[in-house]
């Protein structure tokens, strides 16, 4: 059996596993964009991500996000 994948399902699957992305590290996003040179556009998407870090922190949707930081922080130390 053959699967055919449509051009519009792939670009569902990225959009969401884009979102899913931001919202799990959105306080990276948010270091990535003031990193950026300094520029209109660069200003733009460091505001925007640091409303979506606010927001995702105060929904509570990056806790997994921080787990995993926290965890890989923590075998990194251990020096396994």
């Amino acid at each position: 059996m053959t699967r055919r994948f449509t051009y519009g399902g792939v670009l569902a699957g990225t959009l969401i596993a884009a979102m899913a992305a931001a919202c799990l590290s959105s306080a990276g996003l948010a270091a990535w964009a003031d990193a950026l040179p300094d520029s209109t556009a660069a200003r733009l998407a460091s505001t925007a991500a640091h409303n979506l870090d606010d927001a995702m922190t105060h929904l509570g949707v990056n806790r997994p996000g921080i787990t995993l930081q926290t965890t890989v922080r923590r075998i990194e130390a251990a020096k396994f």
